[in-house]
């Protein structure tokens, strides 16, 4: 596997993770009789563990790093 791809797959995760954040809060308000309300938005994203905000950001992080390594290796190797 190239470490582009890697990069790039590892970017698209971390979306998913922050993407998921949110929709497991709008998923636990599903069942709540009151009207929508930013206030209650950011109550039921209270709820959702801050794992994934940290796994998303990992993620985010590492496939930057890997998309950065990807493109220097090759510079490094006509250098040489």
């Amino acid at each position: 596997m190239s470490r582009r791809l890697a990069g790039v797959g590892l970017i698209g995760v971390a979306a998913a993770l922050y993407v998921g954040r949110y929709m497991v809060a709008a998923l636990y308000s599903i069942g709540q009789r009151s009207s929508w309300s930013s206030k209650l938005f950011d109550a039921m994203v209270s709820y959702v563990s801050p794992s994934l905000w940290t796994w998303a950001t990992v993620a985010l992080v590492a496939g930057a790093a890997y998309l950065v390594w990807a493109e220097l290796s090759p510079a490094r190797a006509e250098a040489a």
